[in-house]
């Protein structure tokens, strides 16, 4: 594997490929592509045993943050899981399983959710995020990919881009359970879809219980990295490396590549009632109003590099940039202004039930009283 994913932003930086391949590592891989002994049992204590909770979490980087009914929940280094029941005023630590960075985290409802993070980690709570147990790893990951490439391969014999990305999942199974997960789309309590580096793409449709691999639906994409993901009526709309922008019109059809209206990567997608939004490289952010089959851009001049979103209660979107700083979009998504207030470098956004915004980052959880919000147009 490459040392991180060479783009810019902390926020993707965080969600990096691990910066040390596992052949790398002193007793690592044996030459038959076999994990040694000692790798092993590193992998596996990452993956199963929690991190020790620093003595002020609240300050450790947290990568993304979702609302949970009225909890909120953020997720971040070495496994670490905060809740809110106060707008994010105070914070406590939740058990987890894992001692991996976490990616993303999204709620179905007030009590079941998922979370996702590298070495291949899905994380589901069914109580509001107190307690977490782990549905799938990097371990099991590997299997079942390699499982289904196999037999892409087979149905399709002779096609390139079946057998690319067979080679593809055979040199990442033999170098361990690196590709991490960087988003997830959960449609229900029963249905979610997780996605992440070189074009990995998980769902399960009965709560967790089975996990079955969807990368042949994606099309491989040479192995393009996939960073958002977004509900798209029955279908969803998928971001990632280089512009690429895949869009599925029905629950479980296939993904058709869209024409998209930047060569550079997308870090995010949202939804704002029924628009879609995307943001990344360069400050670029674009708007959809037909599911993405056009887009227009959203004015903008600033440069850095676009790492978190959220689609806000009245219909406008806040965007965070990697330097910590802020811009708020008009009502109709046609331009953005920057806000006085700079945090430092901030990687996720969401709002609780009182219109405050949370903004995690490398300084932990930070407020964003609904007054600042107000007046910007």
């Amino acid at each position: 594997m490459t040392v991180g994913l060479a783009l810019s932003g902390l926020a993707i930086a965080w969600t990096a490929l691990p910066s040390t391949p596992l052949a790398a590592v002193p007793n690592g891989p044996a030459t038959d592509g076999s994990l040694s002994a000692p790798a092993t049992a590193a992998i596996h204590r990452v993956l199963s045993h929690p991190a020790r909770i620093p003595v002020q979490p609240e300050r450790i980087g947290m990568i993304a943050v979702a609302r949970a009914g009225k909890r909120m929940v953020a997720v971040g280094l070495h496994g670490l899981i905060l809740l809110s029941d106060d707008d994010g005023a105070q914070w406590r630590v939740a058990r987890t399983t894992v001692d991996v960075t976490l990616t993303a985290v999204r709620f179905a409802s007030a009590r079941v959710g998922w979370a996702t993070g590298h070495l291949g980690v899905v994380l589901h709570t069914r109580d509001g995020g107190e307690t977490w147990i782990t549905q799938l790893s990097g371990i099991t990951a590997n299997d079942l990919e390699l499982a289904a490439a196999k037999e892409e391969a087979a149905r399709h014999p002779g096609d390139a881009m079946a057998a690319g990305w067979l080679r593809m999942v055979e040199r990442q199974r033999a170098d361990g359970p690196g590709w991490p997960f960087l988003n997830l789309l959960v449609e229900d309590e029963q249905r979610a879809t997780v996605i992440g580096a070189n074009g990995i793409a998980f769902a399960t449709q009965d709560g967790g219980a089975r996990w079955s691999s969807i990368s042949a639906r994606l099309g491989h994409r040479q192995g393009h990295h996939l960073y958002g993901i977004q509900s798209d009526g029955d279908g969803a709309l998928v971001a990632g490396e280089l512009g690429l922008l895949l869009r599925a019109t029905t629950r479980n059809g296939p993904f058709e590549e869209l024409t998209s209206p930047y060569e550079g990567s997308f870090f995010g997608a949202l939804r704002s009632g029924a628009r879609l939004v995307l943001y990344g490289l360069r400050g670029r952010v674009f708007v959809s109003g037909d599911g993405g089959s056009t887009w227009r851009p959203i004015a903008w001049t600033g440069q850095a590099a676009f790492t978190g979103g959220v689609a806000l209660p009245d219909g406008r979107v806040l965007l965070a940039d990697q330097s910590g700083g802020l811009a708020v979009s008009d009502a109709g998504l046609t331009k953005l202004t920057p806000l006085a207030l700079r945090l430092p470098p901030i990687a996720g956004l969401d709002v609780t039930e009182h219109g405050t915004v949370i903004a995690v980052g490398v300084a932990g959880p930070k407020r964003i009283p609904a007054d600042v919000l107000i007046g910007k147009e």
